[in-house]
């Protein structure tokens, strides 16, 4: 059986400094066959290497990456908070990291769409992709499938992964969130510190610790706020809950889906889901096992890929 791809999740960003020059090019010592790394919109209508909605966690800046130009984002430093030995390294433009990553065999490309400009921000992904001449390596997943939905128009060929929700995490999460948030107020318009999950034993049932939940429940909860914005917490458990059955759901999309990409414990839950999607024509990467455990069961798979922060530690199973 051939293995599963290994994909660097953000480049080695166990050993780098995220989303940076320096972490894809150690995913490249490493050798990992793919990379994968995250788009957003600047303020000018760039589109920048960069994971979080704001600059706060991964740079000497604070802000967020849509309010800000590409000159202001390009004075930061992204590299020091990960250690002096990494300061100065600088955000990358999308046409500046197709460029540093060409060699690799596969290029995941996640959207991280803007609320409003969706349209030109797709086209602007798909021209700038056509443009290096990297259709046949470039996949574009995202939490938002309306934005894929859209790649599929504007370039047929380009091939989409459905990055699916770790559903009952965040079905847990929100759940709780209703004794702690409103529930008639949208979910984008309410502060992502306002959610403080602290109870111990509610943090090892989703899997998270206290060191992690922070960051965690933050990036969910963005994630969720710029793909549904204008919902309530209700309204999102709802259209989260769409996506329980898997099969049925991708039956119901009205363009081609060529992966789905779901976390990598739903598929350990339900090793059947992978061969099930195999005979739909449909490949499966996973996101984000780093425990050699997990890695080498799943490295025995019928998988696309696998997603990881530790391509060492997964091209290392036997």
């Amino acid at each position: 059986m051939k293995k599963p791809l290994v994909f660097a999740h953000r480049g080695a960003l166990h050993h780098a400094p995220q989303n940076t020059a320096i972490a894809f090019t150690k995913a490249a010592e490493f050798g990992a066959q793919g990379v994968e790394t995250d788009i957003h919109y600047t303020a000018d209508h760039e589109l920048v290497v960069i994971h979080n909605y704001t600059v706060d966690a991964t740079s000497n800046g604070s802000g967020a990456v849509e309010q800000m130009t590409l000159a202001q984002l390009k004075e930061l430093d992204f590299g020091a908070y990960k250690g002096d030995t990494f300061a100065g390294q600088r955000i990358l433009t999308l046409d500046e990291f197709l460029d540093l990553v060409k060699d690799f065999d596969q290029i995941n490309v996640e959207l991280k769409g803007p609320a409003t400009e969706q349209e030109s921000y797709v086209q602007k992904v798909i021209d700038t992709i056509q443009h290096k001449g990297l259709t046949d390596k470039v996949l574009i997943s995202g939490f938002d499938h309306k934005l894929l939905g859209m790649c599929k128009k504007a370039c047929p060929e380009i091939r989409v992964g459905l990055i699916m929700v770790q559903l009952m995490a965040a079905k847990k999460i929100l759940d709780g969130a209703r004794a702690l948030l409103p529930a008639d107020v949208p979910l984008s318009a309410i502060p992502k510190g306002a959610l403080q999950i602290t109870d111990e034993a509610v943090l090892r049932g989703l899997g998270l610790t206290p060191e992690t939940a922070a960051t965690v429940i933050g990036d969910m909860l963005d994630a969720i706020s710029a793909w549904m914005p204008g919902l309530t917490l209700d309204q999102v458990v709802a259209e989260l809950q769409k996506q329980a059955d898997i099969m049925g759901y991708i039956q119901s999309i009205d363009y081609k889906v060529d992966f789905v990409h779901p976390e990598y414990r739903t598929v350990l839950a339900a090793p059947q889901l992978v061969d099930a999607l195999n005979q739909m024509g449909i490949g499966v990467s996973v996101w984000t096992p780093d425990d050699p455990a997990a890695l080498k069961k799943l490295m025995t798979m019928n998988l696309y890929g696998v997603i990881t922060n530790r391509p060492d530690v997964a091209l290392g199973v036997e």
